[in-house]
């Protein structure tokens, strides 16, 4: 018997050119809360032209130094830097770790270039895990995928859900290998008294324009290992002694000679950005979660849609909505995508053919040498399933009632 849905969408007409009175808001378009509070900290600080993180100001005077504090209070972590991008955070996680050339690095399959790039300039060999129905990282796979040469896991909360961090804790903690997260897409999310990236061994962050936290670029790594935290730092570039800086109570016990330097540093005015939102940020995030629950309820009414659930109670800080369509072919999910978009609904697959997405694994084509497309796809089947199918709305925290009626009556039109 078909599905109500399927039999809908074969005869569903797409129409374009209709006029909502807007477009769906998305950082790219500019819909962002960046405020009279954040202008004037900018304004502040390149009026001041100290623009460098490192000058003769002590830290806790820098706004990267307040910053870095603020973040440490609000998550009660012990070490914070502040750093160009989630990627350079990511990456220094991993070498604070003691990833090194030649060493692997466990990652879900389900993410985003960036993390995988940071694998990659460590010079360690990324390893995919599968991931299960609801995209999180398959904790049977993980287990398998340990071996000797495994000197980290990597696990990505992508697109703003936590799978089950607390049994992969446990993984990690019986080889004595260090979890770090990449807490990039929850930044802000609290799970009972933590947060997201300060329950394994580091966490990374990013403040790149569609995050929590919006300096345009930008990002920052946390932890409570003061050795790592002292590596951490001088990889980032704090040259000539500027390491020093971040303790009040004693010098670094590393030799600086000894450590490349890789300008991974934040500098003043997105440090002045980000400061006003540190304060803002747990608003941002209930407002996330508030909205979330209208969008939950439309879809609840059909039978033949799986919403994305977290892999912990809690585990969502819900800036998208990713669901599928059970009995819907490949043509069928491409039409459903194009249906809501032409409704007013800015929404995609990370699967199928008429589009690229960075977020499907099969386009890491760098991270696979040797293997085509098709074989890469082989090499994660299960992986390959249930994220080809996924549909990815992505909510601002700037959705309002009309965007929630247009969503609300796109559905009931294309769903039927």
């Amino acid at each position: 018997m078909k599905g109500k849905i399927l039999e809908h969408l074969q005869n569903y007409e797409i129409k374009g050119d209709r006029d909502y009175g807007g477009s769906w808001p998305t950082y790219d378009k500019g819909a962002v809360l960046i405020g009279k509070d954040e202008i004037d900290s900018a304004k502040r600080v390149v009026s001041s032209k100290r623009l460098f993180r490192y000058d003769n100001r002590s830290i806790e005077n820098t706004e990267v130094g307040v910053f870095e504090n603020d973040v440490c209070q609000l998550m009660n972590i012990k070490y914070c830097l502040a750093t160009s991008s989630g990627t350079s955070a990511i990456t220094l996680a991993l070498m604070g770790a003691g990833v090194i050339p030649g060493d692997e690095v466990i990652c879900s399959s389900f993410g985003f270039p960036s993390t995988v790039s940071a694998i990659l300039l460590t010079g360690a060999k990324p390893v995919f895990v599968e991931v299960n129905e609801n995209l999180h990282l398959d904790i049977e796979d993980l287990k398998k995928k340990i071996t000797s040469h495994t000197r980290a896991v990597l696990m990505i909360h992508m697109r703003g859900q936590v799978g089950d961090v607390f049994n992969v804790l446990k993984v990690c903690k019986a080889a004595n290998i260090p979890l770090i997260e990449d807490a990039v897409p929850t930044l802000g999310l609290r799970l009972g008294n933590q947060f997201t990236g300060t329950i394994g061994d580091f966490g990374a962050f990013s403040t790149q324009s569609d995050k929590s936290i919006n300096t345009g670029e930008g990002g920052f790594v946390v932890t409570n290992d003061r050795k790592a935290f002292e590596k951490i730092i001088l990889l980032s570039g704090a040259y000539e002694t500027r390491a020093n800086a971040h303790f009040r109570d004693h010098k670094i016990s590393l030799d600086e000679r000894k450590y490349p330097l890789f300008n991974f540093r934040m500098d003043e005015v997105r440090a002045a950005i980000a400061r006003p939102q540190v304060q803002k940020l747990l608003d941002r995030v209930a407002k996330l979660q508030r909205n979330y629950s209208f969008f939950v309820d439309a879809l609840s009414n059909y039978t033949e849609v799986v919403i994305r659930e977290p892999g912990v109670q809690g585990g969502n800080i819900c800036d998208s909505m990713i669901f599928h369509i059970e009995g819907l072919d490949d043509y069928l999910i491409t039409k459903a995508v194009e249906a809501l978009r032409s409704e007013g609904v800015d929404c995609r697959r990370f699967g199928g053919s008429s589009e690229f997405n960075a977020r499907s694994f099969w386009n890491w084509h760098y991270a696979f040498p040797g293997l085509s497309e098709n074989d890469i796809k082989k090499s994660l089947p299960a992986s390959y399933q249930y994220i080809n199918k996924a549909i990815d709305i992505p909510l601002s925290p700037l959705i309002g009632e009309k965007e929630i009626a247009i969503f609300n009556r796109a559905i009931r039109k294309v769903l039927g």
